[in-house]
């Protein structure tokens, strides 16, 4: 059976780029001879870097036939009249050209509402334009609210199984979009950067290129996100506000992230706060220095409005950095893990402030749980199982009539 991994985002994605490129380690270093793979890449670029590890890749160009028909298919009534002539969207061509038997999409893609007859499996990591959707990033042309529903929904009808990676978002999919039970699968993200560290950076010095970033204070806090606004950064500028009024503690707080349309606002909410002192932007960092700041920060701060989970949380469970995360968005196995912190109260911070700094014990059971979990749950080896049992469930059923 051929399997198509389909590669949609480039390196300049940051997030999204490196979670398809981690499905991609990963495979090459268990899938021996078990699964027949090929990667559908649009980007010369991704289809170098891929082929430099040893993939099978075949380029999809987007032509201006496939433009015309992407569009038309955008209208109900002319989408049915190329249904109804059994007119093909030239992807789905090329997919069946290349005798691909099941496609599977990391991320929601418009992409797959291309797909009429050819089987697929596709991740759904978020949801919230429905139920936080005044935040401009879901408003602004090219991520309407539409388009999402249409690939959610195209995805609950037509697709042979679902991923989430969350209890919570299994419910949400289920309340959105009248999703079936049976076929949605729970996967935690599974992170790169501990494999990382464990080999190919496992002879660094981090202590030393943690110096090299030259950032000093009692309390050092880190968010790793992007520059969106439902991200909520100004809520971390409020509440060092906040602090500074009551408290002299030495606190610094790290942003890392490519800028999304926010980035502009939150530095000139921090200069007209007069709290430079306390943040640094550091825009793109490096692997190894984002590892550095998972090993000698004092926490990870995540205040975001959306997601009930991110790569981030599962990064410091394995590096076991302390986690201050939003009050009830994740699912409750794992709301004992972190310090959960209502972003409309900027004192209840303070009080899980004192809680870190002075119940010791606490800190360390929640270290030590967190840590668990993600052996539990976020490994590697967990990924590609339950994908190939995806698959070969599939591959049974394809048996029935082939």
């Amino acid at each position: 059976m051929k399997i198509g991994i389909f590669f949609e985002s480039s390196p300049r994605e940051g997030g999204a780029f490196h979670t398809n490129l981690n499905i991609v380690n990963i495979f090459n270093e268990y899938n021996k001879n078990i699964l027949d793979i090929t990667y559908i890449v649009k980007s010369t670029e991704v289809e170098k870097i891929l082929k430099s590890k040893g993939c099978k890749c075949v380029f999809f160009k987007s032509t201006i036939i496939f433009r015309i028909q992407s569009i038309l298919q955008k209208s109900f009534l002319l989408n049915s009249l190329l249904k109804k002539f059994k007119i093909k969207n030239n992807f789905e061509n090329f997919l069946l050209n290349q005798k691909f038997d099941i496609i599977y999409f990391n991320s929601p893609t418009i992409f797959s509402t291309f797909l009429e007859e050819i089987p697929f499996v596709m991740n759904i990591y978020e949801m919230q334009h429905r139920t936080d959707n005044y935040f401009p990033e879901y408003r602004k042309s090219g991520h309407s609210l539409d388009a999402r529903d249409e690939i959610i929904l195209n995805a609950v009808k037509k697709s042979f199984k679902l991923i989430v990676a969350t209890e919570k978002d299994k419910k949400l999919l289920k309340e959105l979009y009248n999703s079936y039970d049976r076929n949605v699968e729970i996967q935690p993200y599974v992170p790169q950067l501990p494999n990382l560290y464990q080999n190919q950076y496992k002879n660094e010095n981090f202590k030393e290129i943690f110096k090299s970033l030259r950032i000093s204070a009692k309390y050092i806090f880190f968010y790793p996100a992007q520059f969106w606004s439902h991200k909520n950064h100004k809520y971390i500028i409020d509440i060092i506000k906040f602090i500074k009024k009551s408290d002299r503690e030495d606190i610094k707080v790290i942003f890392t992230g490519h800028d999304k349309g926010n980035k502009s606002y939150i530095s000139r909410a921090i200069n007209d706060e007069n709290l430079n002192e306390n943040f640094i932007i550091l825009d793109y960092i490096s692997d190894k220095e984002l590892i550095s700041l998972y090993l000698n920060c004092s926490a990870l701060i995540m205040p975001t409005f959306v997601g009930h989970s991110t790569l981030p949380l599962y990064e410091a469970f394995y590096f076991k950095l302390p986690v201050f995360f939003t009050e009830g968005l994740l699912d409750d196995k794992l709301r004992d893990l972190v310090y959960e912190i209502d972003i409309y109260k900027p004192n209840n911070f303070i009080n899980n402030l004192n809680k870190f700094k002075n119940d010791i014990d606490a800190k360390t059971q929640k270290l030590e749980a967190g840590k668990k979990f993600y052996e539990t749950n976020c490994k590697k080896l967990s990924l590609f199982n339950n994908l190939t049992k995806i698959f070969n469930e599939f591959e049974y059923l394809k048996k029935r009539w082939m």
